[in-house]
């Protein structure tokens, strides 16, 4: 039996489950569909895209750049450290040039902070001695000046060391900076013997 209302004649029959919130397989809430035409919200995206990364980490690399070579200590370490360097590196050709009957020929590049170290047989022609490794200077420290008796001080351009089968051929002083700390490397080719000294030390002085 059905129910007439207004004109409209509803079905009656049996009474049909629970109305539920899950839609129906095929069928979405109307809010979940874009209309055509409208324009649909953005949404809200987390985390960094990879231009801000980049960006991030280059301002932290200018800043490291700027703030770690001025750390307290750390231009002073390395000063010391490459005196250190010098002073065994001219105990070592002045034995090694007495042990294999060479020479060898220390240039000082006082312009650019660089060692170049050459051999030769005869102590006529040199080549560049490739086994040694130490060559320049690290940055923040400088080559101040080489004094030895025969030259006198030498502030630019290329002072050379020879060492042969006989020993070196003058003592030298080398003298380091790093902002306002000195050091000086002394090396005595009698004895063989360097040595790292606090301050700019005038070892020829009388």
């Amino acid at each position: 039996m059905g129910i007439f209302s207004s004109g409209h004649y509803f079905a009656k029959g049996p009474p049909g489950p629970e109305p539920t919130n899950t839609p129906l397989r095929g069928y979405y809430p109307v809010s979940s569909i874009a209309s055509p035409g409208l324009p649909v919200a953005p949404q809200k995206q987390n985390g960094f895209t990879l231009i801000e990364l980049i960006a991030v980490l280059a301002v932290i690399g200018i800043i490291l750049a700027l703030v770690f070579p001025r750390i307290t200590g750390f231009d002073e370490h390395n000063l010391k450290s490459d005196s250190e360097r010098i002073s065994s590196l001219l105990i070592y050709l002045n034995e090694a040039s007495a042990t294999k009957k060479v020479y060898y020929r220390v240039w000082f590049d006082l312009d650019s902070d660089r060692l170049d170290i050459e051999v030769s047989k005869t102590g006529l022609e040199y080549e560049p001695e490739p086994e040694t490794t130490f060559r320049i200077i690290r940055p923040k420290s400088d080559l101040e000046d080489i004094v030895t008796p025969g030259l006198g001080r030498v502030t630019t351009g290329k002072a050379a060391l020879v060492f042969g089968p006989l020993g070196a051929s003058e003592p030298v002083a080398i003298h380091l900076k790093a902002d306002e700390k000195k050091l000086t490397v002394s090396f005595n080719p009698y004895t063989g013997k360097a040595a790292v000294l606090e301050g700019y030390i005038d070892v020829f002085r009388k």
